[in-house]
């Protein structure tokens, strides 16, 4: 089972040096939120989190930006960073629906190419290899989700060789597998948001009337699709995503776990290694 911190752990998030704490941990990836500047920078930064809003860096040019909060990085920079860290994968959680924000990913992508390279969008640099494109299947702005999966199917014609990953909002075995043979995502996730009853509920409720059966679901695992969960911060969460049975050693039922809190889950992934030996 890998583990993925989302936005890099709860200090610093959406920083290098957040990204850099999770690589010296020896976590398997990073989850980070992609938007845009006022001029049109793709940077690293969850949309509406500074107040006022006229101090939102949605709103700044990106020399204020740099000035003002030199701590957000740029796509760039996280491109940077993970080529010099190639075991580490990313989940670029993309927050503006936006087609000049999508050709600044592909632009990235083909740093260094040739002219004629780029003509035929071939993705050249090592770290597009590690990225995860993500963006839940369905808005929910009440939420905080403003983009949905045709964002990365608009991002999929530009780059043809790009990963995708869907977040299923309300998950269901049904929605997960239409998703799956509709979209062919190489990551599906679904979980509750951390600060919303709501969709805690939601989960509890798909989980005991059985439309979300993992168990049913462990068939994926061998057709190239992973399964995450998340985001999960207590053992009693992480417990959810793992099969105990009676006479038998625990079994993860993802491949993958997303969490704020990298060091109680890598204790968790530790202890359940153990005890499966």
């Amino acid at each position: 089972m890998e583990i993925f911190v989302h936005r890099g752990g709860r200090i610093n998030s959406n920083t290098i040096s957040a990204f850099q704490k999770c690589v010296d941990l020896g976590v398997d990836g990073i989850e980070v939120d992609l938007s845009m500047s006022k001029d049109g920078e793709p940077m690293i930064y969850h949309p509406e989190l500074v107040e006022p809003v006229t101090q939102d860096p949605l709103y700044m040019s990106w020399r204020s930006i740099r000035q003002d909060y030199p701590q957000i990085p740029h796509l760039n920079d996280l491109i940077e960073f993970l080529n010099k860290n190639p075991k580490l994968q990313c989940l670029l959680d993309v927050k503006i629906d936006s087609q000049p924000l999508r050709h600044k990913i592909r632009f990235s992508s083909m740093q260094g190419t040739t002219k004629e390279n780029k003509k035929k969008v071939v993705l050249h640099s090592p770290a597009f290899k590690q990225i995860y494109v993500t963006s839940p299947r369905i808005r929910m702005p009440l939420a905080g989700l403003h983009t949905n999966v045709q964002v990365l199917l608009s991002t999929r014609v530009l780059m043809p060789q790009i990963q995708i990953h869907i977040i299923e909002i309300v998950p269901t075995n049904r929605t997960i597998l239409r998703g799956i043979r509709k979209y062919s995502p190489l990551i599906v996730s679904f979980g509750w948001l951390p600060n919303s009853p709501t969709s805690r509920l939601l989960f509890y409720f798909l989980t005991k009337t059985r439309l979300l059966d993992l168990r049913q679901l462990q068939s994926l695992r061998g057709k190239g699709v992973r399964l995450m969960g998340g985001i999960v911060n207590t053992e009693e969460e992480l417990r959810y995503f793992v099969d105990f049975q009676e006479y038998a050693p625990p079994k993860p039922l993802v491949d993958i776990i997303l969490t704020d809190e990298p060091e109680r889950a890598l204790k968790f992934r530790k202890n359940l290694k153990c005890s499966c030996l």
